[in-house]
């Protein structure tokens, strides 16, 4: 596969403020600039959608070492607690106002 040009501004972490001097660093995916991907962006963040049910409102699933650990509504819910993970730490309770203020929304063809 041949991989996209890059632009200078996307690289493998994008981090969060969380307020005061605490932030949190997301993983992105480093597919995300290869011709055909179809991913999320972000690493351990899959799009698991079904047309009904428990899927249906909470598409995106987690995955840490190969293991299934949660889902979630929306992708950035997703990715901060692959981020929490990842650190070791208890998953935050931030709000889709911080995330979505915080991280600007890129989506892949």
């Amino acid at each position: 596969m041949r991989a996209r040009a890059t632009r200078p501004e996307l690289d493998l972490v994008r981090e969060i403020d969380l307020g005061g001097s605490r932030s949190l660093r997301l993983h992105l995916d480093p597919r995300r600039t290869l011709d055909g991907y179809a991913g999320t962006g972000y690493k351990g963040v899959s799009d698991d959608y079904w047309h009904t049910g428990y899927k249906k409102l909470r598409p995106y699933a987690v995955s840490y070492d190969g293991k299934y650990v949660g889902r979630f509504a929306t992708v950035e819910q997703a990715a901060v607690y692959y981020a929490c993970v990842d650190l070791g730490m208890p998953p935050l309770a931030v709000d889709d106002e911080t995330i979505n203020s915080t991280i600007p929304l890129e989506r892949t063809a």
